[in-house]
């Protein structure tokens, strides 16, 4: 079975919540992450670790466009080559 790694990074390069997964729920995972940046923009101060503007996902490293929150888990797969 294929593994996917999701984080939060920011312009710092650093790494939170970062997740190692099934390929399978690489999405749900997304969706996880998303939320987290949602509550970072709502709470600030809880979350002033992160650099909240530059917020952004990583799926295997790689930046993950906005458009992926509405992907299925078979078209991610599918986008991911699995």
């Amino acid at each position: 079975m294929t593994s996917s790694t999701v984080c939060i990074s920011d312009v710092t390069g650093k790494k939170y919540f970062n997740t190692l997964c099934s390929a399978k729920y690489a999405s749900s995972e997304i969706r996880n992450m998303e939320r987290h940046i949602e509550q970072a923009k709502k709470h600030p101060l809880q979350f002033r670790f992160l650099d909240i503007p530059t917020a952004h996902i990583l799926l295997d490293g790689k930046p993950i466009s906005p458009i992926a929150f509405n992907m299925t888990d078979d078209e991610l797969l599918t986008a991911l080559g699995v």
